[in-house]
């Protein structure tokens, strides 16, 4: 498969929340900031801690599996949890559909699949401040899953499809409630599919810490070698794509 495979969104969040896929899935602004500081590939988002959030179309249902990646730095993990993708309204698991996020409690990356209950998952480590991280949520209709920099990854059994609601879809917030992603941190490069992706593409997504964006394609390269005195160049055509 092609990484754009079953892809929903990704939000490259470079002076704007636009949907890059051409999907639609274009986000409003509310009191965001984007600046090159702690961005991985451009530009990052960064938030005011009371009301900065990207309001999202509430129509991006994964049903039996979804992914959803993300560049992540804080000044401090652990000041307030960190938002980075979230279709609830923060009542119950009935209005709620999925939330990817770095726990205050810890500094740990968190995932939640909302069925009759949530279902929730944490993964062991806590994040250093003051150091970015790319952050892999899956599941998969068998584990729910949580890898840190394409490694460490961790997961636990769950079974079953996602709800489907028509709450509000949030970057930064929990959800539609009043709970704000806090200031000191900055998210870059946010994807979403509706499948759980292959350890192989997580890795390639994480590019030995460069970051890999969409649309996920290699330009081709020009080497020029010399070879006994003689100028040669070969066109070097190194995949158009890491899917």
């Amino acid at each position: 498969m092609a990484l754009t495979d079953n892809i929903l969104g990704y939000w490259k969040l470079d002076n704007n929340s636009n949907d890059a896929t051409g999907n639609g899935n274009n986000g409003t602004d509310t009191a965001m900031t984007y600046n090159t500081t702690h961005a991985k590939i451009n530009q990052s988002a960064t938030f005011n801690g009371t009301s900065s959030r990207i309001s999202l179309p509430t129509s991006m249902h994964p049903t039996t599996a979804c992914t959803c990646t993300a560049w992540v730095y804080s000044d401090n993990y652990t000041a307030g949890n960190i938002h980075i993708l979230a279709q609830t309204d923060g009542s119950s698991a009935a209005t709620s559909s999925y939330l990817f996020l770095v726990s205050a409690s810890g500094g740990k990356p968190y995932i939640d699949i909302a069925q009759a209950i949530d279902h929730t998952f944490t993964h062991s480590t806590g994040l250093t401040n003051s150091t970015m991280y790319f952050l892999a949520f899956r599941y998969d209709g068998t584990n729910m899953s949580i890898s840190i920099n394409a490694a460490s990854k961790e997961s636990s059994g769950l079974t079953g499809n996602i709800n489907s609601v028509t709450q509000g879809c949030y970057i930064g917030s929990y959800g539609s409630y009043a709970q704000y992603t806090p200031s000191g941190t900055y998210i870059d490069e946010i994807g979403f599919w509706s499948r759980s992706l292959s350890d192989a593409e997580v890795t390639s997504l994480y590019n030995s810490g460069a970051g890999f964006a969409y649309p996920f394609v290699v330009d081709p390269t020009v080497t020029t070698n010399y070879l006994k005195g003689r100028k040669r160049s070969r066109v070097d055509f190194t995949g158009v794509s890491l899917g």
